[in-house]
């Protein structure tokens, strides 16, 4: 049980301030930048402020005496645009030696706010860096490379960051999550007639609490405070798996008895503590995750938004704390004491992440042998009609420009071949296990996408 000593100490708070992330910048004309310990450059990350992981370790190694690994961006194929915001372009992509589907998050760092952003990010996703060159591999039949683990698979995987010069910016390669948020899905969910409190069923609701607890328990761990957690930044992938994401406002805090004080975050999600504008830890993500799985439950959040900004502020301050049992008599007891344990309105009583996953509600509902069965996965449903007629215009839309890529980079494809006999880190793929992948990930016949890609054969092997 956490005493108000580890919740309440006051003090200096936070590692890194914005004005040495503002001081410590330079970006070459070659490529280079170099930001608070970070060094990427257009071949990726050359250095981090901290121990990297041994994958990385490798890699580094590598590229810097022998100068053969090949770069992210020298194998990406740009295929569209997911979705644009304050922070930068998120772009869907292809990785052509293993045909896994990434998504490319790109900033301009010549703008002090998102370089400062995007640092929080880089600290916070490192942790989670699996190699791309020799980890995006899916399991498919004829797929004979190992497939390396992510440190925390309730996060969102981090495989590169490489500069672009030409343009001042950097992109951030990052697994893709085709399945949108949980914010779309409880929506669809809630439009469906399964009656009164069916949003999701508790076992499916066990599922996505296990995950975000896991993902917040390793960040927590790690001394991250996400700050913006929120059933957006909740995604889910072709397998029905949640992760965590979106970590450009998170903090790095010093140690676990640190606070924060910055008003940063979705309003609609904030602990009380955060604001009244005082100092807030990991307690504060905790309230934020209970009101996304309270709607999970109810199909909406459960903070009145019809008198705004000041009726928010009213609401989560001055009345008592949301509860399922407002809402119904349907869910079990477990349920509802889950939900009142992450939302108690004194931080100090909210249980840390880890605690919480041994709480009944969890050990009743979720079981990692049963995980699959209960994912929120596409798989569990044919696709409908409309969505086959998509996945055939995609799978279409990617072999032209595809096609056109292996023409355009002949020689790239031939120094791979060469790469991959000589470089442990660099995973053999066959072109019948790159057609595999990529039918997994449209969710088509293996048939059916390897007849568009019959001019893999004249490139690759």
């Amino acid at each position: 049980m956490k005493t108000p000593a580890d919740t309440c100490l006051y003090g200096s708070v936070v590692k890194k301030e914005e004005k040495t992330v503002a001081a410590s910048f330079d970006f070459s004309a070659t490529g280079r930048l170099q930001t608070q310990g970070f060094e990427i450059n257009t071949r990726g990350i050359a250095n981090v402020p901290f121990g990297a992981p041994q994958q990385q370790q490798v890699r580094v190694k590598k590229s810097t005496s022998t100068g053969e690994a090949p770069g992210a961006r020298d194998y990406l194929l740009l295929l569209n645009e997911l979705g644009h915001g304050a922070g930068g372009k998120v772009y869907k992509a292809l990785y052509m030696p293993t045909f896994r589907l990434v998504a490319v998050k790109v900033i301009r760092v010549f703008d002090q706010t998102k370089r400062h952003q995007m640092v929080r990010e880089l600290k916070s996703l490192y942790a989670n860096f699996v190699p791309l060159a020799s980890a995006t591999v899916l399991p498919t039949a004829s797929s004979t490379s190992p497939t390396a683990q992510a440190a925390c698979e309730e996060l969102v995987v981090f495989y590169d960051a490489y500069t672009n010069p030409e343009v001042g910016s950097v992109s951030i390669v990052l697994e893709y999550m085709d399945g949108g948020s949980l914010e779309d899905y409880v929506q669809s969910a809630n439009e469906g007639d399964k009656g009164e409190g069916s949003c999701l069923s508790e076992k499916e609701i066990a599922n996505v609490a296990a995950c975000g607890l896991k993902g917040l328990a390793f960040l927590h761990e790690h001394h991250q405070l996400h700050r913006d957690i929120k059933l957006s930044n909740m995604l889910i992938n072709y397998q029905g798996q949640v992760k965590i994401s979106d970590f450009g406002i998170s903090r790095d805090l010093e140690s676990t008895l640190a606070k924060a004080t910055t008003f940063t975050g979705t309003l609609l999600y904030m602990a009380p503590e955060r604001i009244s504008g005082g100092m807030y830890s990991y307690p504060s993500d905790i309230w934020s995750f209970g009101l996304a799985v309270m709607a999970c439950a109810i199909g909406k959040l459960p903070v009145p938004t019809k008198d705004g900004y000041w009726g928010v502020v009213h609401a989560v301050q001055e009345q008592p704390s949301p509860s399922l049992a407002d809402y119904g008599n349907h869910f079990s007891p477990e349920l509802c004491d889950f939900l009142d344990q992450c939302l108690q309105k004194t931080p100090m009583y909210r249980p840390p992440a880890a605690r919480l996953l041994e709480h009944p509600f969890i050990k009743k509902n979720y079981s990692p042998r049963e995980h699959a069965s209960v994912r929120l996965s596409r798989d569990q449903q044919p696709l409908s009609a409309k969505a086959l007629d998509r996945s055939r215009q995609e799978l279409r839309e990617i072999a032209d420009k595809a096609q056109t890529w292996c023409r355009d980079h002949a020689d790239s494809l031939r120094q791979l071949s060469t790469i991959n006999a000589s470089d442990e880190s660099f995973q053999y793929v066959s072109n019948r296990s790159k057609v595999e992948a990529l039918s997994k990930q449209l969710r088509l016949p293996v048939d059916e996408v390897a007849s568009y890609f019959a001019f893999l054969d004249e490139y690759c092997e």
